[in-house]
């Protein structure tokens, strides 16, 4: 229909309503923002792309700022988790309690055990358990020379 007329170009038929023709809007370009110069740091340029660090209100305070540290390259390193050493006199004490060495055991597992609650080391079961088995060892040895001395008494050898 565009001579205007009330019919159709194509079938003939009346038209009740002048056609609507859509156009499309014109083009135009995209909205640039100007681009900010971004900070170098160690002579390269930051990632527009890499997340961004929450802005602060001023007045507020920020949580856990020593325990993460900034990275030169931008992005955030945490502190890494060392584990306790286990106290070598504890395990001195213990293997020796093992071995049947109980006097030199037993005082090393004492020692052991003392230093484990001064430095809150690891090692204090081992520690309670050579002064168990030292002490046990300790014990028998005591006992076995008693009942030798008494059966020897007993038998008229002294």
């Amino acid at each position: 229909m565009p001579d205007g007329s009330e019919f159709c170009d194509s079938c003939g038929t009346k038209m009740l309503q002048p056609p609507v023709v859509k156009t499309a809007p014109p083009l135009q370009p995209p909205l640039q923002q100007p681009q900010q110069q971004q900070p170098m740091q160690g002579g390269y340029r930051q990632n527009p792309y890499a997340p961004q660090q929450p802005q602060q209100q001023p007045g507020q305070q920020q949580y856990f700022q020593g325990y993460q540290q900034q990275s030169p390259y931008g992005y955030p390193t945490y502190q890494t988790y060392t584990p306790k050493k286990t106290n070598g006199l504890a395990i001195a004490g213990f293997v020796l309690a093992l071995l049947g060495i109980q006097p030199v055991a037993l005082i090393l597992s004492i020692l052991g055990l003392t230093e484990c609650n001064k430095r809150q080391d690891n090692g204090r079961g081992l520690a309670v358990a050579g002064i168990i088995l030292s002490a046990l060892g300790v014990i028998f040895w005591v006992m076995l020379v008693a009942s030798g001395v008494f059966f020897a008494i007993a038998e008229g050898v002294y």
